[in-house]
């Protein structure tokens, strides 16, 4: 949304990394090269507001964490996410 650019910018924030974002979408940057870009909240704001973005390539949860403890309280999963190979070209 355009609120995200400009909170990050008004907490000091001049840059971010995102990755959760449409996999078509995520698609399009990565064989055009534009996983990197200036996000610009707002033509009429300025380029103080401005802010560099990267998306991951991939994302992929350590082999060895536990989703959840099960001491932890809360919500339980018994068990390990399952992994992906950012390098096998999987990961988008």
């Amino acid at each position: 949304s355009v609120a995200s650019p400009i909170l990050f910018a008004l907490m000091g924030f001049n840059a971010h990394v995102i990755s959760r974002i449409d996999f078509r979408t995520k698609e399009l940057m990565h064989r055009s090269k534009e996983l990197q870009f200036v996000w610009k909240p707002s033509p009429f704001l300025g380029s103080e507001l401005e802010m560099f973005t990267q998306v991951l390539d991939a994302y992929c949860m350590p082999e060895a964490v536990p989703f959840a403890a099960k001491d932890a309280g809360g919500f339980y999963w018994d068990g390990y996410a399952d992994r992906c190979d950012p390098t096998a070209g999987g990961g988008i």
